[in-house]
């Protein structure tokens, strides 16, 4: 059983509730394994579908300061 990000397999979960990505070794690990779909953002508390949002003039190194 592993945990795998919702989106590698196809679901439903980016910023505009579309589907992003499917990644086809996820896809293929799923014939043989118990796969978690999870969000990061939603567990963090995001919703879904949210306004896209970007850093603007600054760096994630910024947040640490």
């Amino acid at each position: 059983m592993r945990m795998v990000s919702a989106c590698l397999l196809g679901i439903r979960c980016a910023w505009d509730g579309k589907a992003r990505y499917k990644n086809k070794r996820i896809i293929e690990l799923l014939k043989s394994e118990i796969l978690i779909p999870i969000c990061p953002e939603q567990l963090g508390g995001l919703k879904t579908p949210r306004e896209f949002q970007e850093i603007e003039k600054g760096s994630g190194d910024d947040v640490l300061d």
